[in-house]
């Protein structure tokens, strides 16, 4: 056991570590200078790129033409020395904006800008007016479309002028070079300040002479609103129509000395009558309330308009022709008085009624 070197004191394990600690030197050495010599680039990269990018934003500040030709350079540049840096998105979405807007040199964008920029601007009618004239004079792009838009919902709302709206609106609509939610948007509001004139024709024939850039929505809404107008119309000729003839044969049977007949068949039957559209009034606005609080005014305005109509249906009944057509027609005409009638009352009391019928 004296005679045995231990593991520690041979000749081979002693002089190990010496020798180990440069040859690990020796590697690891070139590989951390080969490791700054890459690094180098990026980190030089991300300097320049971010000091374009700071510079772009100062210069798209200044609302210039020569501004917004110089920012978009930079961004672009920003975006090739530092592509992966934390302000790349917004350094691509401000270069996407400066070239989808960059027609004119820039000149109509900085135009467009600077009254945005300007407080009140949008709302002075001088600024507005030579803005519009000056759009005219654009060239074709996306600028022209904007700076007419701006004019457009000016006029159309905080000015209170939606007539001289109409006209830009078109213009917009009509311009192809004009972006494609710029176009729908207009053409929206333009459908919009019709209604609002309360010039349902103008309306629909918008939406029929751009239909190819219309929305489905706005589509059928506006079919909507022509079906209702004429049913709204159809309406008031029914009653207008039934008014008129039950008028002519109770007036007719005054003349004959029988308007005794009428008044005795009123007499007759109004308790009926009353009870069963008491009936059909109560027990309805309580389904109605039972459901949603609120809507049982429909019935009981409607119970209010049927009693009057039924009672002069039944005068006109026992004065009217007897000839199975003239009764058939009669009965033809008041059922359709009646239906007019409900659908007048719902639309006074609340438009939305009218939805829950497809109107």
């Amino acid at each position: 056991m004296d005679n045995r070197w231990r593991a520690c004191d041979r000749h081979s394990v002693r002089w190990a570590p010496p020798l180990a600690f440069p040859l690990i030197l020796g590697l690891v050495g070139p590989l951390g200078v080969a490791a700054r010599a890459h690094a180098q680039p990026q980190d030089d990269g991300g300097l320049l790129g971010a000091q374009l990018f700071h510079a772009a934003e100062d210069d798209e500040r200044g609302t210039t033409p020569r501004g917004y030709a110089k920012a978009l350079a930079e961004y672009e540049g920003a975006i090739a020395a530092a592509p992966s840096a934390a302000w790349i998105p917004k350094a691509q979405a401000r270069a996407r904006i400066l070239r989808e807007h960059s027609e004119g040199d820039f000149a109509p964008f900085a135009l467009l800008e600077a009254v945005r920029a300007r407080p009140g601007a949008a709302d002075d009618p001088k600024t507005l007016a030579d803005l519009a004239a000056r759009a005219d004079g654009f060239p074709p792009g996306q600028v022209r479309s904007e700076a007419r838009v701006l004019v457009a919902e000016a006029y159309a709302g905080r000015l209170h002028r939606p007539a001289e709206a109409l006209p830009i609106l078109e213009q917009v609509v009509a311009d192809p070079s004009a972006d494609p939610l710029t176009a729908r948007l207009s053409l929206d509001m333009l459908v919009a300040v019709e209604l609002d004139l309360d010039d349902l024709d103008a309306a629909s024939d918008a939406v029929h002479r751009h239909a190819k850039i219309a929305e489905p929505s706005l589509v059928l809404r506006v079919h909507t609103l022509v079906r209702r107008h004429a049913l709204h119309r159809a309406a008031l000729g029914v009653l207008a129509a039934w008014l008129v003839l039950a008028a002519v044969a109770i007036g007719r049977a005054a003349a004959r000395g029988d308007i005794g007949e009428a008044v005795a068949a009123v007499r007759a039957s109004y308790k009926l009558i009353a009870g069963f559209l008491a009936y059909v009034t109560i027990a309805g606005a309580a389904l109605a309330m039972g459901y949603e609080p609120g809507t049982g005014a429909p019935f009981l305005v409607f119970g209010a308009v049927a009693l009057p109509l039924a009672l002069a249906a039944r005068a006109w009944g026992a004065v009217g022709a007897t000839q199975p057509a003239a009764r058939a027609g009669r009965a033809l005409l008041c059922a359709a008085s009646v239906i007019g009638a409900a659908f007048l009352v719902l639309e006074w009391i609340n438009v939305e009624y009218l939805k829950g019928f497809g109107l």
